[in-house]
């Protein structure tokens, strides 16, 4: 009974219900950052880190891109509110495209929408497509 209950697995675990990943993409003087999938405690590190590396490049925008969060719960509310403050401190970089209606629902019941600029894609001017 041992050897049946203590053999090693022969597949793969299955794949986490909470994916989630942040690609970042610089377009001239713009850095795009795009997170995508669920935004939480235990994702919220890598977009703080994306969004800290944006900020230390000379970018003159840091373009948040929320379109493609599916959820986002009060970690990732803490990394906005923190990467706003920052951006007001140093000259207003970080705007942020509206994500889907269950989150930027959340956002405005944190208050962040009054305290972030958020705009439409529209808003976003480029000579090349965001």
């Amino acid at each position: 009974m041992f050897e049946r209950l203590h053999r090693p697995r022969r597949s793969a675990p299955p794949a986490s219900d909470h994916a989630f990943a942040v690609a970042t993409q610089r377009d001239g003087d713009r850095c795009l950052v795009v997170p995508a999938g669920e935004l939480d405690l235990t994702t919220a590190w890598q977009l703080e880190y994306e969004l800290r590396r944006a900020e230390a490049s000379d970018a003159r925008q840091i373009v948040l891109d929320l379109r493609s969060l599916r959820l986002i719960d009060s970690a990732g509310v803490r990394v906005l509110l923190e990467a706003g403050a920052r951006s007001r401190t140093h000259g207003k970089r970080l705007v942020l495209l509206r994500g889907v209606d269950g989150v930027q629902q959340r956002l405005e019941w944190s208050g962040l929408t009054t305290l972030l600029t958020f705009v439409d894609r529209d808003a976003v001017t480029s000579s090349r497509a965001v």
